[in-house]
């Protein structure tokens, strides 16, 4: 008779199935803890009846070999229980799933497809061969299988479950509800399993089919997929371990290796004998009251409040469904390490039993399970400042707090430090809703991420100044300056003329005339404005050859000119002139000082008086500074032939902007020496710009006629000026 039997390929979506064919009587056989080796494919091969399963026990029934234990549940409800994960053994040749059977009675072609097979082929197979690989002693050398021990379970009311899991973790989890998490040893099962099985269901299903023809052998046929299973229980008691609660059978195939395919025939009947050979895995019945009692434990529940993790050293024993809860002994230490993602701060621990104090603020910390904990590490946003300077610039930035990442709400204070010749000019970027763009010093709330650059440019000027005493002279700028320029106006007013000498009548040769001095002027005011054309807040200036200055220099007061022997008061001097700037509307006045002397007194002229801030000019865009009081004279004078004239006052001044200081020129004044026929009358001698004039002193003029002396006259006041600055920045 010709085989006829066509097996099409297999491909798993997780693991490769290969299809292997036996000769009859080759069971896929190994020792205990031995590797699992398939036989090399062989297509012109049929084997006659299937695999005979092959259980090793894993322990002698009396001492089953505990692979894990807790505790969980409530002691208060009286629902405590012991929980026990036991490594009940290994079946070799366990039947992992099969297609058919198909009957052939020699009639024709026959065909068994997928659409034959279900995808609980595999739960139905594994859970049928541990059932008959496991049995529960009765009394002395009488045990009946699982599922007569599993019926009987019911006469005495605890939960029973029986299924051919994926693995010990998913029924933990998904079954027990517990939070453990349970590890295989090198060559067992894993967690992985699942996968696994699942790629395996899918091929079988998607790309098996066979053909039977019509002189084939009659009979049944089937396709039969063998593997190696690993055998759990998982068991439950009451505390005293003297209830058994619950018991679950786990069968977890393997997924090291490929399984072993078969095509199998049976010329009777349709059953394939996979029945377990004589050795049986076999546990005593009650062998869960001599069972060792779990240690204690606790679980420790950590979540995450914001954007990061939680480490844990040791990571605990985890559920598969939530990584977040894991189970320790009693006494166990655990290090926790809270670890914010990018854009956020660990901000502390809150929960049943976290930390108080400062200690809630670190990101490490070690917790000690002696009762159930929840912690929560919180991590609060946090947003960067990013700061630039544009490239054509030169300068810096600082930052106050200087921190890489922000809390939300946190102030910042930015300061932008010109470097050289280079000046302040903007900011830009993600500016702030009422921060001044102009301020080189802001200050800026975190509540998002910000990207600030500050715009530096070399500092160009030009002056304009006005030095000659006379009135509406007129300047305008050049086309060639750039907006937003800072305009800078400095202005003295001019001082007084001082008062002139004195000497008293008659005298002989050999006698000592009397020769008297005349009172200095007053120093002309000092006074500063600024304000800028163009900018944010003069977004339509004028073009810069429309900018007109009208300025006004007043004029230094003449000195006292009285050249009256028989006068012991010098001619007094005239008061300076008035400064006065207008550019823009912008109108500022500065007084000169006054003169010397009056007809009947010597004393020093009084100083310009402070300027008044022009109405649009804000505060710290002003200042001024009166002039200084000129000296005394001294009339009738003295009999000493040594004398020196009074001292002129000097110009107010000014520290402020880009010419600092800015006036208090020095006095002018004469000292006269003890020589016969000495004439010390320098006129008009040309004083510092704002300064009061010396006053004059008495000539000594003496011979053998008996001549009268001469008053000297005194010096003029300097002559008022104005300096403009004007400064703009090149970007």
């Amino acid at each position: 008779m010709k085989n006829t039997f066509k097996v099409f390929g297999i491909v798993a979506f997780a693991a490769m199935v290969v299809l292997g064919f036996t000769a009859c009587g080759n069971a896929l056989t190994e020792p205990p803890d031995q590797p699992v080796i398939f036989d090399p494919p062989d297509r012109n091969e049929v084997h006659r009846g299937a695999l005979r399963a092959e259980p090793i026990a894993a322990a002698a029934p009396a001492t089953p070999r505990i692979r894990d234990s807790f505790i969980d549940g409530c002691r208060e409800t009286g629902e405590l229980r012991n929980w026990y994960v036991i490594d009940a053994g290994r079946i070799y040749n366990s039947l992992l799933m099969y297609l058919g059977p198909i009957e052939n009675i020699g009639a024709g072609e026959l065909t068994m497809s997928r659409h034959l097979e279900e995808i609980t082929a595999v739960e139905r197979s594994s859970t049928n061969t541990a059932a008959t690989s496991i049995a529960v002693t009765e009394g002395v050398g009488r045990t009946v299988g699982l599922d007569t021990a599993i019926e009987a379970s019911f006469s005495v009311g605890f939960d029973k479950i029986f299924t051919a899991g994926l693995s010990v973790g998913v029924t933990l989890t998904e079954r027990v509800e517990s939070t453990r998490s349970f590890q295989t040893e090198s060559g067992r099962s894993s967690e992985t399993s699942a996968t696994f099985m699942e790629g395996l269901t899918r091929s079988v299903t998607d790309a098996t089919q066979i053909t039977i023809g019509r002189e084939d052998p009659i009979g049944f046929y089937r396709v039969a997929w063998y593997n190696t299973s690993d055998v759990y229980f998982l068991i439950s008691t009451s505390e005293d371990r003297q209830t058994l609660k619950s018991w679950d059978v786990i069968v977890a195939q393997r997924n090291e290796r490929s399984p072993l395919v078969r095509i199998e025939f049976s010329p009777y009947d349709r059953y394939f004998d996979n029945t377990p050979t004589s050795s049986l895995i076999v546990f005593n019945d009650g062998f869960w009251r001599t069972l060792p009692p779990p240690e204690d434990s606790f679980t420790l529940t950590t979540t995450v409040n914001g954007g990061g993790r939680i480490e844990r050293n040791p990571n605990g024993m985890v559920g598969l469904d939530n990584p977040y809860v894991a189970r320790y002994n009693t006494g166990a230490t655990v290090s926790l390490i809270a670890i914010p993602n990018d854009g956020y701060r660990f901000d502390r621990w809150t929960g049943t039993g976290a930390p108080t104090g400062n200690s809630a603020n670190m990101a490490g910390i070690t917790v000690t399970m002696s009762r159930d904990l929840e912690l929560t590490a919180n991590f609060i946003t946090e947003h960067t400042l990013t700061t630039n300077v544009n490239v054509v610039g030169r300068g810096t930035i600082t930052r106050s707090p200087d921190q890489p990442n922000y809390s939300p709400n946190t102030q910042v204070r930015l300061t932008a430090n010109p470097i050289g010749r280079y000046r302040f000019a903007n900011w830009t970027g993600d500016l702030p809703a009422g921060v001044n763009a102009y301020n080189p010093t802001i200050t800026v709330t975190m509540n998002s991420n910000l990207t600030l650059t500050a715009n530096f440019g070399f500092e160009r000027n030009y002056i304009i100044e006005f030095l000659e005493p006379r009135s509406n002279q007129s300047r305008t700028l050049p086309p060639f300056v750039r907006y937003p320029a800072t305009i800078e106006v400095y202005a003295l007013g001019a001082g007084g003329g001082g008062q002139s000498g004195s000497r008293t009548t008659g005298g002989t040769l050999g006698t000592q005339s009397r020769r008297g001095t005349g009172g200095a002027g007053g120093g002309g005011a000092a006074a500063f404005m600024q304000f800028t054309i163009g900018g944010h807040n003069n977004p339509s200036p004028p073009p810069p050859e429309q900018v007109t200055f009208i300025v006004t220099v007043g004029t230094g007061g003449p000195g006292g000119n009285r050249d009256n022997g028989s006068s012991q008061i010098g001619a007094p001097g005239d008061n300076g002139g008035e400064t006065r700037v207008n550019v823009l509307g912008h109108v500022l006045a500065v007084a000169g000082g006054r003169g010397g002397g009056t007809a009947t007194a010597t004393g020093g002229g009084g100083g310009g008086g402070a300027s008044q801030r022009p109405p649009r000019i804000e505060a710290n865009n002003w200042s001024s500074s009166p002039g200084g009081s000129g000296g005394s004279g001294l009339a009738g004078g003295g009999s000493t032939n040594n004398f020196t004239s009074s001292r002129g006052g000097t110009a107010g001044t000014i520290s402020r902007g880009s010419i600092n200081p800015f006036g208090g020129g020095l006095t002018m004044y004469l000292h006269s020496l003890n020589t016969n026929n000495g004439r010390y009358s320098v006129r008009n001698h040309p004083a510092a710009p704002g300064t009061g004039g010396s006053g004059g002193f008495g000539r000594h003029h003496c011979n053998s006629r008996g001549d009268s002396g001469h008053g000297n006259y005194a010096f003029s006041g300097g002559d008022g000026m104005v300096r403009i600055v004007v400064r703009w920045l090149e970007l």
